[in-house]
């Protein structure tokens, strides 16, 4: 098990999950917007960020308005 942070939360999760593995485990869809360590990370990547001890992810769903 590993320690991350999302969105300001502090979570324990599975060492060797894949960026894409836990937004699918947390029902996370349609269109997001994700950063990690204040990287944002393009959509074809979710599948080969490994996430890691201590990263910190922010998840954003966009908002419309004016």
């Amino acid at each position: 098990m590993i320690e991350i942070t999302l969105n300001a939360e502090k979570i324990q999760i599975n060492s060797g999950t894949t960026l894409a593995e836990y937004l699918k485990e947390q029902n996370f869809s349609g269109s997001l917007g994700v950063a990690i360590d204040m990287e944002f990370i393009p959509k074809d990547k979710y599948e080969q960020v490994v996430l890691q001890q201590g990263n910190s992810i922010d998840v954003l769903a966009p908002v419309c308005g004016g």
